[in-house]
């Protein structure tokens, strides 16, 4: 089973799974209309994403009982493993790439 909304992709049955995945940095997704301002090239780095972890993710959720909640949108836009209150959630520089 799986289940796309706008910000994050459910792999697997979460209720019956004694193993949760949480890939919060899995996309580099972002809304329609949204314009950082980075160069396109950022958005294919370490950056935007955490490359590969999505389909490791999804690897391991084929071959053993896990479930899986992926973060679809870029770390760029939101940092999803930060407190609400941390500055650091919203970022606006990267690794020098301003935001």
């Amino acid at each position: 089973m799986s289940m796309v909304a706008d910000n994050v992709c459910v792999l697997g049955d979460c209720a019956a799974a004694p193993i949760w995945i949480i890939a919060d940095h899995a996309g580099a997704v972002l809304p329609d209309g949204v314009d950082l301002g980075v160069p396109p090239s950022a958005m294919k780095t370490h950056i935007a994403a955490d490359w590969g972890v999505a389909e490791v993710t999804q690897a391991l959720c084929q071959t053993a009982a896990f479930a899986a909640i992926l973060g679809r949108y870029s770390r760029l836009l939101v940092d999803l493993n930060r407190d609400r209150d941390d500055p650091a959630a919203i970022p606006v520089v990267s690794d020098g790439v301003a935001i």
